[in-house]
């Protein structure tokens, strides 16, 4: 589009360009009455004046605040008290928002976290070491007090076997740092999850025993759901409470 000597809608395309926007959404504001440009009686161009910059400084501050352009226009009608309390609920909301996200950040960061737990454990071997085991109870899916427990941090819960062959339990972890450590063997336990069935529990058993040790009770914490070769598996870190074979001297483990 020319300008005229005066600069004409080559000002509105500069202020379209300072505040980041096209100057069809400024043409667009003045459609819907939010803003008024002057024209050149000459040749009918806009004329932006000290007036529309403030009237797009506003329109930019209300849209960052959420209000929809409908509900700007009676922000501009609005009078000193009514815009103090418009902020007031703004920021009140803004800071809820922030809120919201910083809590969302955080659930990121732990499931990250989990993720590449599992990541290191399929790329090791299982390990034997001593680990302080959580105290658990059953899980109760009767008892809102435990599902909410799993919706805000499902790593509070997990399983526990008896044995290779035995049907999981599945359980809440209560992780007390007065507890002694226990000698494990820690490694990665695949669950499938449409079956609830442990798909290398047997594998991990026979880890322990390859290396010399006899196996006691496995407890898994939950880490994170994925699908790996197509099937939906759940994650754990297992820890399968160990001593070595024919020692009796170990108690801490069993």
């Amino acid at each position: 589009m020319k300008a005229d000597k005066n600069g004409g809608d080559n000002h509105i395309s500069r202020i379209a360009d300072i505040v980041g926007l096209n100057a069809s959404t400024l043409r667009f504001w003045e459609k819907e009455n939010l803003i008024r440009f002057e024209r050149n009686s000459d040749n009918n161009y806009r004329r932006p004046s000290f007036q529309n910059l403030l009237q797009v400084w506003d329109i930019l501050m209300f849209r960052s605040l959420g209000i929809p352009i409908a509900e700007i226009k009676s922000c501009f009608d609005a009078d000193i008290a009514t815009l103090l309390n418009l902020l007031d609920k703004s920021e009140s909301a803004t800071e809820r928002r922030i809120r919201e996200l910083e809590a969302s950040l955080s659930r990121i960061a732990e499931r990250k976290s989990a993720i590449c737990r599992v990541e290191e454990l399929l790329a090791d071997e299982p390990v034997v070491k001593y680990v302080r085991l959580p105290e658990v109870r059953p899980l109760d899916y009767a008892d809102k007090s435990d599902m909410e427990l799993m919706i805000a941090d499902c790593t509070l819960t997990g399983l526990t076997m008896e044995g290779a062959d035995a049907a999981p339990d599945f359980v809440v972890l209560r992780d007390n740092p007065d507890t002694d450590e226990t000698l494990c063997l820690v490694g990665l336990l695949a669950v499938r999850t449409d079956t609830q069935i442990p798909l290398n529990a047997d594998a991990l058993y026979a880890a322990a025993r390859a290396l010399g040790y006899e196996c006691g009770r496995l407890t898994g914490r939950y880490l994170a759901t994925a699908t790996e070769r197509g099937i939906r598996q759940d994650f754990m870190e297992a820890c399968l409470e160990v001593r070595p074979a024919g020692n009796s001297a170990d108690n801490r483990a069993f």
